[in-house]
């Protein structure tokens, strides 16, 4: 049976749909890598950020030592009783403010981490989207060669 010009247009159809499909699929993948390694960017970012913020309250925790202890030995040098009146309430003052600066550096810290923890998250789920996308883009991408190869036959 001699080769005849609609088989080659069939063929040609075929193959415009498997290239699609194949595009498609590529495509997809290189989606869900990109976003997997942004995902796991921001998952690193995350741990970082909330050592941060422990290393930043353990600094400051060190720094209201220090600053306490020389105001002790400052009221002590000074003569003036320490254990009422004034320096007391600057004490206690400074303690509670570095006890604020403390807990402030701890939360930003976590409040950063889960921020780039969710930002992570949502990378990961785009690029399962972009796969889905990219999927259903090449399906219809393949009918609509056919439906247009098939309308060239008729």
């Amino acid at each position: 049976m001699p080769f005849v010009i609609d088989d080659l247009i069939i063929a040609l159809v075929i193959i415009a749909v498997i290239a699609t499909v194949a595009s498609a699929i590529t495509a997809g993948i290189q989606a869900e890598e990109a976003a997997d390694a942004q995902s796991k960017a921001y998952k690193a970012r995350s741990k970082a950020l909330s050592k941060k913020g422990y290393a930043d309250e353990a600094r400051l925790r060190r720094l209201k030592q220090i600053r306490l202890r020389k105001m002790e030995e400052q009221v002590g040098i000074s003569g003036v009783r320490g254990d009422v009146g004034t320096p007391v309430d600057l004490f206690l003052d400074t303690a509670a403010q570095f006890n604020k600066d403390e807990l402030n550096a701890r939360l930003n810290g976590i409040f950063a981490s889960e921020e780039a923890n969710a930002a992570g998250k949502n990378f990961g789920r785009a690029g399962k989207l972009g796969v889905a996308g990219a999927a259903i883009g090449g399906v219809s991408g393949a009918a609509s060669s056919t439906v247009l190869g098939a309308g060239a036959l008729s």
